[in-house]
């Protein structure tokens, strides 16, 4: 008990930076001291919190499983938030608030264990492939951070840019393998997008193919009725008839420039085509010629943040960089 409400007052403590992140930035001048002392100052307030405390009594503590998950869900979602504040801070090079935020995101690994052993606790192939598939992108989240905390401490600009890119990615995959948000981003596939296929089949012998979205995978699974189209026809047939997707009139662009990590760019040809957001990195992962992988070569995939929000959350979009180009503004 002791460690659940240790727990919830650092969340509440995460939760209380990134209220008040924007009230800092007006009133920065204002602060007396150093403005990392706010950060030490939030963490005296939880400790002094947590001495005053009274301890609920254990009889009036009743388990209820679905309230854990959606507990833990809820947590795992304000993630998004701090995630929103480094990426401003990125951009202004206040290089006194990155430092900190490693330790902030370590807040949270706790409720990413919880929920992905709550939401998906069946031993079935599908609960256990996407179990597997949390585990990788927890696992590369954190992995990042600690390369984010690195680059940030000798204020590495271009190591804290691509370290930012690769836990936004991960996180943005977890959010998908765990069905913590809606929209586009339930495509089939997600789940696993880059979890090597080796280590798909080594968990449990589960096939690569049910790492879709738990709904998808068992509707896939489902026989067809008598009479029924199969859902690979039933998709076949919704994609032909789905419109082009274009570029919106009053979105321009430009191909004489590079885009560079920090723009805004938009998606100008492929499935994507329209789509808008922020360039966070450039990578080579997954390429089988990664040495001639240069920004704008085939080879090269585009990091995007894009400015569509999917319940609460802008969606991360990897596609290849020739389809990419920078956004102009009149």
């Amino acid at each position: 008990m002791a460690r659940l409400l240790a727990l919830a007052l650092l969340v509440c403590s995460a939760s209380a930076f990134s209220v008040s992140r924007q009230h800092q930035r007006s009133a920065s001048s204002a602060l007396s001291g150093t403005r990392r002392s706010w950060f030490a100052e939030v963490g005296a307030a939880a400790g002094a919190t947590a001495l005053v405390a009274p301890a609920p009594a254990l009889a009036n503590l009743v388990y209820f499983p679905e309230r854990s998950v959606e507990l833990e869900a809820k947590r795992v979602r304000k993630m998004a938030g701090l995630l929103d504040d480094l990426e401003d801070d990125i951009q202004r090079r206040d290089w006194d608030f990155i430092v900190e935020y490693p330790g902030q995101f370590r807040i949270y690994a706790q409720a990413f264990t919880k929920y992905t052993d709550t939401a998906f606790p069946d031993n079935t192939d599908i609960d256990k492939s996407l179990r597997f598939a949390m585990r990788y992108e927890v696992g590369k989240l954190f992995g990042a951070v600690s390369k984010l905390k690195a680059a940030a401490a000798v204020k590495n600009l271009p190591g804290t840019q691509a370290a930012f890119a690769d836990v936004s990615l991960a996180y943005d995959r977890y959010l998908k393998a765990g069905n913590l948000y809606e929209g586009d981003a339930s495509k089939v596939g997600d789940a696993f997008a880059d979890v090597p296929v080796k280590m798909r089949r080594k968990e449990g012998g589960a096939k690569p193919q049910v790492a879709a979205a738990s709904n998808e995978a068992a509707a896939a699974k489902k026989p067809a009725a008598a009479g029924s189209k199969g859902l690979a026809a039933r998709r076949s047939e919704a994609a032909a008839a789905a419109p082009v997707p274009t570029v919106p009139k009053d979105v321009t662009f430009t191909l004489q420039e590079t885009p560079a990590v920090g723009d805004e760019v938009v998606v100008f040809t492929g499935p994507d085509t329209g789509k808008t957001g922020t360039l966070l990195g450039i990578s080579d992962e997954g390429s089988s010629k990664k040495a001639s992988g240069a920004a704008g070569s085939g080879y090269s995939k585009a990091i995007i943040k894009t400015g569509k929000v999917a319940r609460g959350f802008r969606e991360i979009i990897v596609i290849p960089v020739g389809s990419v180009a920078k956004r102009t503004f009149a």
